[in-house]
């Protein structure tokens, strides 16, 4: 099989949780075993994540941060997160800089 170079928003992507970030990380380590993978998920999985990663290094992946401006955070009060996962899917930031990760992708 070719290596593919994939771009993944992972709204919820965390090691060792349950549920919605347990499924967003073990797709991305998962992947990562025989693709190049880029994750974009939201920077407050970036201490679970790092830890993660350095006890457990994965070659193949590297993982960007991004986060909505604050007003539009707000959204996410309440469990009202499907709105901001929509939103987050489409945005990027000087954290993520997606730019200089993003070269020939296979799928975004």
């Amino acid at each position: 099989m070719t290596e593919l170079k994939l771009l993944i928003s992972a709204y919820a992507c965390r090691p060792h949780e349950g549920s919605e970030p347990n499924i967003g990380w073990s797709l991305v380590q998962e992947l990562a075993k025989t693709h190049q993978i880029w994750v974009l998920t939201r920077a407050n999985n970036q201490p679970a994540i790092a830890a993660e990663l350095a006890a457990h290094p994965i070659d193949n992946l590297q993982v960007l941060y991004c986060d909505l401006p604050q007003q539009l955070q707000k959204l996410n009060q309440g469990q009202k997160h499907g709105a901001v996962c929509t939103i987050t899917s489409g945005k990027s930031s000087p954290t993520a800089s997606p730019a200089a990760c993003i070269q020939k992708l296979a799928l975004i």
